[in-house]
């Protein structure tokens, strides 16, 4: 079983496990309810399941072998079954995150954080990576046991011609600032944004952050009307430059960020999952107002092995895409929309490359 299944079937766990063997989750995920009927406890699991993208202590836990019904196990760690499987008061911290190295930390430095978590990017259903191969990325030195540092930038010559570059090619905005400016080599006519200086190859597993500010500073005209503010995704190299995002194509897949006017002056925005001209996902992340400056992060995984494009938004999964396949060079690309409606700033925070360990 794995967190599809629960995520997809609401009364996976009730029917699929006893309800001592949901206790037992509950034990392992640190969950403590009140005396409950099983399906209620089933519920209240559930909820905690999902909330968890990895473990928080993927090292310590193992799967139990003795657990008979075999629908459970694979979530099942390593439980002392001699305790008490009675329950005590309701106990729900909050979401958990990647533990991922602070992206506060412009000198990023190898930490047992990493070492630790490794197991647990398999839990975002990232597949088994084994050595690098073909891959276009320039690796930077590390330390062994951890991720590759990738030096990931934005290019300054695939860039829309009347968008902005910060000095270091790590921020791209859609106006003026005092970190950006406009460059003079940049030659895109349609795509509005840039790709990566880099590009992936056919067995990577490749890992980096974006961190994103905006601001909507002109109201839509009409109820329904909506207008994108920014987006990440892949796209084939040569055809980046032929379509304003690259979901719109084919040969492209993305995540975008865009607006809708409500009533009484509020604005609705939402993230969906584009590629070939259709939206696969949509979900609704802020409601905010003329001025008001919004800030998040992405978190992008690439998996070329298993042609997958994941992005999570602050720490919650957006969409998986499968199918991420090309015989042309595929790269990541970085829109920033109307600057007429909305101000917005794109960073390149940490990036990281897995593909050499064996998942």
């Amino acid at each position: 079983m794995t967190k599809s299944d629960i995520s997809q079937n609401f009364t996976y766990l009730n029917e699929k496990c006893t309800k001592n063997e949901i206790l037992l989750l509950c034990k392992a995920y640190d969950l403590k309810v009140q005396k409950k009927r099983k399906d209620e406890i089933s519920k209240i699991l559930n909820e905690k399941i999902l909330q968890y993208h990895v473990m928080p202590c993927p090292h310590e836990l193992q799967v139990n072998s003795s657990v008979e019904n075999p629908s459970c196990d694979s979530i099942l760690p390593y439980i002392n079954t001699s305790e008490d499987t009675g329950t005590a008061t309701e106990n729900l911290p909050g979401t958990s995150t990647l533990d991922l190295p602070s992206t506060s930390s412009s000198n990023l430095t190898v930490s047992d954080t990493i070492t630790s978590n490794l197991p647990s990017i398999s839990r975002l259903d990232l597949p088994n990576i084994s050595s690098l191969s073909g891959s276009e990325f320039q690796n930077q030195p590390s330390t062994s046991g951890n991720g590759v540092h990738l030096a990931v930038r934005f290019s300054r010559t695939e860039l829309y011609y009347s968008y902005y570059m910060s000095d270091d090619n790590t921020t791209l905005s859609n106006v003026n600032t005092d970190e950006t400016s406009k460059s003079a080599s940049a030659r895109l006519l349609t795509y509005r944004g840039t790709i990566s200086d880099v590009c992936v190859g056919h067995d990577d597993l490749i890992y980096y952050e974006i961190s994103y500010a905006y601001s909507i500073r002109t109201e839509l005209t009409n109820y329904f009307d909506k207008e994108d503010i920014l987006e990440v995704g892949i796209a084939e190299r040569s055809n980046v430059d032929k379509y304003k995002n690259a979901g719109a194509a084919a040969s492209g897949w993305s995540f975008n960020m865009y607006y809708t006017r409500s009533f009484f002056y509020f604005s609705y925005v939402y993230i969906n999952a584009r590629h070939n001209g259709r939206s696969h996902t949509a979900q609704n992340l802020f409601t905010t107002y003329i001025g008001e400056e919004l800030h998040g992060q992405l978190k992008i995984f690439i998996n070329t092995r298993r042609d997958e494009f994941t992005v999570m938004h602050n720490d919650l999964k957006v969409y998986v895409f499968d199918e991420v396949k090309s015989n042309e060079t595929l790269c990541p690309v970085f829109g920033v929309y109307n600057p007429k409606y909305v101000n917005v700033q794109l960073k390149i925070l940490n990036s990281l490359n897995f593909s050499m360990y064996a998942w």
